[in-house]
């Protein structure tokens, strides 16, 4: 049985890989690449990198965590920019549109996005990248 961070992360990589589908264009969709994302890279992508997450309490035999995600969109060409912005807000409004979802698969009572603190060592590309980063709270359970 995978954790509810585990799930949460993976459901989060497949709207953003539906979104990826639905550019038009060939666009991949990285889950947890392997960093630096390295400037060899010539195809618009999306990833989704899990942050890791914390014990906030822990009330009886349930846990309720915090989890934070990033997610990011680089593009090339001479509208990089636009175009990673675009890529960007289509996969944002993706996981907004699907917070009920999300909310069933974790018990997840909050969702918001947070400052990011970029890492220029992670991201390395000749292209424009634009960075978000998300935190879930949700309740982990156990089995018995």
């Amino acid at each position: 049985m995978n954790s509810t961070r585990y799930r949460l992360v993976c459901a989060v990589h497949a709207l953003v890989q539906q979104v990826a589908a639905d550019a038009g264009q060939a666009t991949d969709c990285l889950l947890n690449p392997a960093l630096p994302l390295g400037p060899t890279q010539d195809t618009p992508a999306l990833f989704v990198l899990d942050r890791g997450d914390v014990l906030i309490e822990q009330p009886g035999q349930q846990e309720k965590r915090r989890c934070k995600i990033l997610l990011g969109a680089i593009a090339f060409g001479p509208d990089a920019y636009a175009d990673a912005d675009t890529l960007h807000f289509a996969a944002r409004g993706a996981i907004r549109r699907a917070r009920t979802a999300l909310v069933q698969l974790g018990r997840v009572g909050v969702l918001r996005e947070t400052e990011v603190e970029p890492d220029f060592k992670s991201v390395q590309v000749d292209g424009e990248t634009i960075l978000s980063a998300l935190e879930f709270e949700y309740t982990e359970t156990y089995p018995a």
